[in-house]
């Protein structure tokens, strides 16, 4: 190939991967927080929540993720800086929540994977409000809250939204402000069973036996949630990642093969990761 035709297809492909959601290197202020972190790392729960936005949405820019110190149990994002923090410390927060609500180790960790999935998704959803310029009717973080269950149920991963509910539906988890910009974490619980309910036939007598969602919720969550996926469908769709060019014929192949006999080689080029005001418990 030469090189007229290879650079512009480098420098497409150049800009592709640049533009996306990346996982940074964690910012720790001790060893503890370091240690933690590399736990977290390893277990993947941010490095998926990054692979569900990258699959369906091509960013204008790069958006940093990253676990860091802080002093609070929280997570935002910062539009100056184009990054997601989430901390440590609400990691630590979290488990303690949620082992009080399981048998062992190992279900409490699973739980802790969904529940920082959901909210590493609820913040990304800040960051594509922010960079796309997504219009929103109604509170943002009711908006965003739809985005993280609608991604996490699209991939089967029901566990995952109600290990979140079950952090919202702590006694422990938030308070009854009526003037916080999110809803009350008991509004949040509920909303998210009614988002599994609607997806997913094979919860729904749990939900209403072991969950305690209402009936008169139930019977509208079907369409409540076949609504929220419609919106966010369209909202995504004008920036959705291009998909990928057929690459052109290697020399000596197709019809046209016998002009080329003397053509040199080419390889293809590889292919290949103020704050929004968020409460305690985003």
């Amino acid at each position: 190939m030469r090189c007229s035709r290879l650079l512009p297809l480098l420098l497409a492909l150049s800009a592709s991967v640049a533009a996306e959601v990346r996982l940074a290197t964690p910012a720790t202020s001790d060893m503890a927080d370091r240690e933690l972190a590399e736990a977290l790392q390893a277990a993947g729960s941010l490095e998926r929540a990054a692979g569900a936005v990258n699959a369906r949405v091509q960013l204008p820019q790069i958006v940093t993720l990253r676990y860091a110190s802080c002093a609070d149990a929280n997570a935002w994002y910062q539009p100056e800086q184009g990054e997601v923090r989430i901390c440590l410390s609400l990691a630590r927060h979290l488990a303690a929540l949620l082992a009080t609500q399981v048998d062992d180790e190992a279900q409490m960790l699973e739980a802790l994977d969904g529940a920082l999935r959901f909210i590493t998704l609820h913040e990304l959803g800040h960051a594509l409000v922010d960079v796309l310029q997504l219009p929103v009717t109604g509170r943002e973080e009711d908006a965003v809250d739809q985005l993280a269950a609608w991604l996490l149920l699209a991939e089967g991963e029901g566990a995952g939204v109600l290990s979140a509910a079950s952090v919202f539906g702590s006694e422990l988890s938030g308070s009854d402000d009526l003037a916080a910009v999110h809803s009350l974490d008991r509004q949040r619980f509920f909303s998210l069973l009614c988002w599994v309910y609607g997806s997913d036939a094979s919860r729904r007598d749990s939900l209403l036996a072991d969950w305690s969602l209402p009936p008169e919720r139930a019977a509208g969550c079907e369409e409540e949630y076949a609504q929220l996926g419609r919106s966010w469908q369209r909202l995504l769709a004008a920036h959705a990642p291009a998909a990928p060019e057929s690459a052109p014929p290697a020399p000596g192949v197709g019809p046209d093969a016998g002009s080329e006999s003397h053509a040199s080689g080419s390889k293809s080029p590889d292919q290949n990761a103020g704050p929004a005001a968020d409460g305690p418990v985003p």
